[in-house]
Formats: C-alpha cells, sequence, structure tokens
C-alpha cells in the first residue's frame, strides 16, 4: 500500500481479495478497486505491479480525499442553516464536517438547497460551491448563494367549486394570497410550496366544516408568467393599482400563477348518533354537548370541538 495517510494500510487490505501467494488474476484486482472506491476515501487508485524475488509485487497507490474541516453558507436570507441540516438528514445527504469530500455527494447538496430555496420562492436562485484547502488533508466547502428576486404570486385560480365560492375559499387560506395592496406589508403573496400545501389543508377543512368530507384538492398547477411592473406614486390615484404610475419606470417581472382544481363530492349529513360506555352522563347530554343533531350537515369541526 502506497498512499495512504489516515487510512490504515491493514484496512485497505481487509477489503480486497488479492492475498499474498494467491496468482495475480486481474478480475480480482479490478474488483477490488471498485470495493475500494465503494469505500469513499479515496478520489483516485491505481494498482502497479513490480518483479520480486519470489514473484510479482502488486502495490495499490491510493490518493486519500481531504476531510472536510469546515462546512459553511453565505447569502441565505430566506432558509437558516438548521432547516438546512434538517432536509440533508431527511434526504440522507452525507455531508459533514470531518467526513472525506465527496464531489457527488456535494452537487446532491446543492441540488437540494436550490429545490429549497424554489420553495421559499426563489426559483432562479444559484448555489455555487467554493472549496478551499487548509492543507492536504483538510478542505473547508462554502455554498456561496444567490437567492436573486422573490417569486410572487400574481393570480390564484380554482376550479371545479360550485359549494363554495372563489372568495371563501380564498378567504380559508391564511398564510399564501394574491399580490394586492395588503400584501406589500404581509408578504403572503411570496410564493412558498410549503405554506401552499399548509392553506390547501386548510381548504379540506373548511369543505369538512360544511358536509363534504370527501372533498378534494388536486395538487396545484403552477405556471411562471411574464408581468410588466409599474412603479407608482402612492396614495395618489388609488384606481390604478394603488397609485398614479410613473410612464418612465416599468420592468417585466416574473410572476406565479396557481391552479386549484377541487372535486367536491357528495354532501353528508348526520344519520344516527349512538353513545356507548357512558355511565357519569346521559346519552342526550353526551350528544347536546357534541352539538350533532340527526339530519343536520356534518360538521367535522363541531364534532372535534365537541
Amino acid at each position: 500500500m502506497r498512499g495512504n495517510r489516515r487510512i490504515p494500510a491493514d484496512t485497505i487490505k481487509y477489503n480486497i481479495q488479492t492475498k499474498p501467494g494467491q496468482a495475480m488474476n486481474a478480475t480480482t484486482i479490478d474488483r477490488d478497486v471498485k470495493a475500494l472506491y465503494s469505500l469513499g476515501y479515496f478520489d483516485d487508485i491505481r494498482v502497479e505491479a513490480e518483479t520480486g524475488v519470489r514473484g510479482s509485487i502488486v502495490i495499490f497507490q491510493v490518493n486519500e480525499r481531504p476531510l472536510i474541516r469546515a462546512i459553511t453558507y453565505t447569502g441565505l436570507q430566506s432558509i437558516t442553516n438548521a432547516e438546512i441540516l434538517e432536509k440533508f438528514r431527511e434526504q440522507k445527504v452525507d455531508i459533514r464536517q470531518d467526513s472525506p469530500y465527496d464531489p457527488v455527494r456535494v452537487r446532491r447538496a446543492q441540488t437540494v438547497i436550490k429545490g429549497m430555496l424554489a420553495e421559499r420562492g426563489h426559483p432562479d436562485a444559484t448555489v455555487d460551491v467554493r472549496t478551499e484547502k487548509s492543507s492536504p488533508n483538510l478542505m473547508a466547502v462554502t455554498f456561496a448563494v444567490t437567492e436573486g428576486s422573490t417569486l410572487k404570486i400574481d393570480k390564484i385560480d380554482i376550479e371545479g367549486n360550485t359549494a363554495l365560492s372563489d372568495s371563501e375559499l380564498k378567504h380559508a387560506m391564511t398564510l399564501v394570497r394574491e399580490s394586492g395592496p395588503l400584501t406589500l406589508f404581509t408578504n403572503k403573496d411570496t410564493y412558498n410550496e410549503l405554506k401552499l400545501t399548509d392553506d390547501i389543508a386548510r381548504i379540506r377543512m373548511l369543505y369538512a366544516s360544511k358536509g363534504y368530507v370527501r372533498a378534494n384538492v388536486l395538487r396545484p398547477e403552477t405556471e411562471i408568467k411574464s408581468k410588466t411592473i409599474y412603479r407608482t406614486f402612492p396614495f395618489v390615484k388609488p384606481a390604478f393599482p394603488w397609485g398614479i404610475p410613473l410612464p418612465f419606470w416599468k420592468e417585466q417581472s416574473q410572476r406565479m400563477h396557481v391552479k386549484l382544481k377541487i372535486e367536491e363530492n357528495a354532501q353528508y349529513r348526520i344519520g344516527t348518533v349512538n353513545v356507548n360506555g357512558n355511565k357519569e352522563f346521559s346519552s342526550d347530554t353526551i350528544r347536546f354537548t357534541l352539538g350533532l343533531v340527526p339530519g343536520a350537515v356534518y360538521d367535522e369541526e363541531r364534532l372535534r370541538r365537541g
């Protein structure tokens, strides 16, 4: 063994099948090289043969990967380091301090970070990896993030709803809104996939409170469209979007359009309300407390509160 510094020679020999006294076999050596690469400790392995007194000497020349001394993130505003580490654990991205530097794992980490930023309204964010060797065996890794502009929601279209109006369903959405005067201060028009998912759950809960316990909201369809944005004098002429437009200042900006498709299905009413196992209170008292009256529209929220 040659070139190994941190990895003991015994560890390398344990993972190969080429042994002293055996006939040299090219297939076995090729399998040994693959086995050593799979350990993740080396970025280059070469096999050489020299003539010895008793036969050929097989030499595994290895080049160890440097250890990651530190991992830093720059330019983050929409997500935190803790959120990144949690996502790495979920996605099984094994990149951490004191682990061997693996370009494949680093590229996967890049992809995960970009995906997180896209969920927070930054689909055009860039993540560059910068490495710096402090010694032949130690390397610092920096993920340099440029989040770019925030993607705003211009329009939320709802299809398939007949029992509840668009305004009722949009009112149930508390985390994500279409762009409007108030979102200038709340930033709820920033596209965020996780928050949109939460609001879809609120729409389902609203339907369940109206008896539509099998209502379903399909996976949202999203489309990015270009829109002309004007700078205005605010509060002077509210008829135009929030002010008088300045004719010499406008820009093309990307805006998100979200489409929600609803499957309402049937509305359910209460049939019978049976109470079992009660001793301290009567069945009528419990039925009255639950507020569930046979023939009334089934309200899942009322049942939960009861």
